[in-house]
């Protein structure tokens, strides 16, 4: 079987997967929806596998968003 690519975390191999968001999406409903999804599926995974988020960009379009709204008031 050919294998595509490999991915480790803290030294051990993880499985990855990449959410692609649509054209004209809210990021931030996005990112939400997503996290619910990853939350209902790591309750179904086995005992010691877990699902986790590793890059999540909530927090800078939050950071992102609050700096334009400064630069505007000011």
């Amino acid at each position: 079987e050919l294998r595509g690519g490999a991915a480790t975390q803290n030294g051990r191999e993880v499985v990855m997967s990449t959410v692609f968001m649509l054209i004209g999406e809210n990021s931030r409903t996005v990112a939400k929806a997503v996290g619910e999804k990853l939350e209902a599926t790591a309750k179904s995974l086995p005992p010691g596998i877990t699902a986790t988020a590793v890059y999540d960009r909530t927090g800078l379009v939050d950071e992102t968003l609050a700096t334009v709204r400064t630069n505007l008031l000011e």
